[in-house]
């Protein structure tokens, strides 16, 4: 992840120094259309990573569906609608970024408060050299983290909580952070689930502990049995868990919550749920946020209805 940023940001900045643009990103083009930003290099516009353009359309609509390589030199004689930016577009440049397979990525695309001159038309080979560079190196990624997905399924117990073999909250921490950015540079789907078991107390206290951590074992279980390969799931406090499903869209995460009830069920263990989608403008950890709240939420309800 690190050494894609480092070469991102250095061409980056190679491309600003040679066209004297200071702004250069890569995007990646979402299914609505929307672009978001995957790294940049940016002096005046406020631009960072994880921006939405969701109007695609606004700066480089033609680019991307035509597929080629697109300059204007002043904005101002152009019929071209730019974005809304706290600065003035005068002048653009950008070319389309191709997956491997040959389907289209994003793009690759600078952006300045002045107007250009002709000399700009020079720098396109350089531009599109870049985008091609970046395409390979996002491919070459995608497969190395199906490698490390696989490796994943194999790794050590380090990380593991002990009692229930699942991930333990400096794990799940370091999960969330790969899977974030899987997801931001390659467009992949996402689901967050918070359980919290309704009665690991009242076990504790009328079985005792030893009760309880057979409790907890059973509702790791519950989960193991949920989750697909390359899903992440962990205990991440006394009687709290959390699980990543990745990929899985907003449309699945009911099915999920409904097999994890079957599950629960199977193993009599009574539990809340919440769960939440990431998406763009959402991050994992939003998405664990608001989770967390929806489960605490349905608690709640369960209690005022005993």
């Amino acid at each position: 992840m690190l050494a894609f940023s480092q070469v991102a940001v250095t061409m980056l900045a190679l491309l600003r120094d040679r066209t004297r643009f200071p702004l250069w990103m890569l995007t990646r083009l979402g299914r609505d259309g929307g672009l978001t930003v995957i790294e940049s290099i940016d002096s005046p516009y406020g631009i960072a990573q994880g921006d939405v353009f969701a109007d695609a359309s606004a700066f480089c609509h033609d680019m991307l569906t035509t597929g080629r390589p697109r300059v204007i030199l002043d904005t101002q004689e152009h019929t071209t609608r730019v974005p809304a930016t706290r600065l003035p577009v005068r002048a653009y440049a950008g070319v389309p970024v191709i997956r491997g397979d040959g389907t289209l990525y994003g793009s690759l695309c600078g952006m300045a408060p002045h107007a250009a001159t002709e000399d700009l038309l020079d720098e396109v080979p350089l531009i599109e050299a870049v985008a091609t560079t970046l395409g390979s190196m996002l491919d070459v990624e995608r497969r190395a983290l199906d490698v490390q997905a696989m490796a994943t399924a194999i790794e050590q117990a380090s990380g593991r909580d002990p009692l229930t073999g699942l991930r333990n909250r400096l794990a799940w921490d370091e999960a969330v952070a790969s899977a974030e950015a899987s997801c931001l540079r390659h467009g992949h789907d996402a689901v967050i689930v918070a359980v919290d078991l309704d009665d690991l107390e009242d076990v504790n206290d009328a079985e005792g502990h030893a009760a309880g951590d057979a409790y907890l074992q059973r509702a790791a279980r519950a989960i193991q049995t949920t989750v697909r390969d390359g899903d992440i799931a962990a205990r991440t406090g006394g009687d709290e868990f959390l699980l990543l499903a990745s990929p899985c869209g907003a449309d699945q995460q009911q099915h999920i919550v409904e097999r994890l009830w079957d599950a629960f069920a199977h193993e009599g263990v009574l539990a809340s749920f919440g769960v939440c989608a990431r998406s763009e403008g959402r991050s994992l950890r939003d998405a664990v946020i608001l989770a967390d709240a929806r489960m605490c939420a349905a608690k709640r309800a369960r209690a005022g209805a005993t």
